[in-house]
């Protein structure tokens, strides 16, 4: 029950897919050991017959073992040092001297042009194929840049920092595939990706 609780509540809160995987980490290494002590304890009725009661205090305590270590390193990870650097705007750190180490945060506005690289490989393909589409950002976006190096992290405005560590959410994959007559075989691959403020 606590772990359909867990998966449900992760997906309720709008976990990432990193916090996720720490979640089921911390459940399946440490919430199983947890379990199987509590249960052998249980049986050997020295604590008494068990009953709702004592059940929801084990089952809490369970929960709170659980998800106190993903909260400490979701928290631990946090870096509030970033609200401190300056903000400057993509066009100003366009124009910015080469050569330049300063850590700074790069405003990025909404409907700024970007490609968006895509490869694909597999056994089916005789050799990778790279391609790139013209997308437009629909929120703005600030990125930590070291001189002329992203760190890995943004957010979008007013949102919380994320690292490249997969901050994202696939709400939707689908592959199919259709043979028509005239134009043969077609495949199309539809991704619903959703980045958490």
């Amino acid at each position: 029950m606590c772990l359909i609780l867990l998966g449900l509540g992760s997906i309720a809160l709008g976990m990432t897919q990193l916090q996720q995987e720490w979640l089921a980490i911390s459940a399946l290494g440490v919430g199983f050991t947890l379990l199987a002590w509590w249960l052998d304890y249980l049986e050997s009725k020295s604590w008494g017959k068990p009953n709702m009661i004592k059940r929801a205090i084990l089952s809490s305590v369970w929960l709170l073992v659980v998800i106190v270590p993903v909260a400490a390193a979701s928290w631990l990870k946090q870096d509030n040092s970033l609200d401190e650097l300056p903000i400057i705007s993509f066009d100003s750190y366009q124009n910015q001297i080469h050569g330049n180490k300063q850590r700074q945060i790069v405003r990025i506005p909404a409907g700024t042009t970007m490609p968006l690289n895509i490869e694909l490989s597999g056994n089916l393909l005789d050799k990778t194929i790279m391609n790139s589409l013209k997308v437009n950002l629909a929120e703005a976006i600030d990125v930590v840049v070291s001189g002329e190096e992203t760190e890995g992290i943004a957010r979008i405005v007013g949102g919380m920092w994320k690292s490249d560590q997969r901050p994202y959410r696939i709400r939707k994959f689908q592959l199919s595939s259709s043979f028509d007559r005239d134009k043969g075989p077609e495949a199309k691959l539809t991704l619903d990706i959703d980045v958490k403020k």
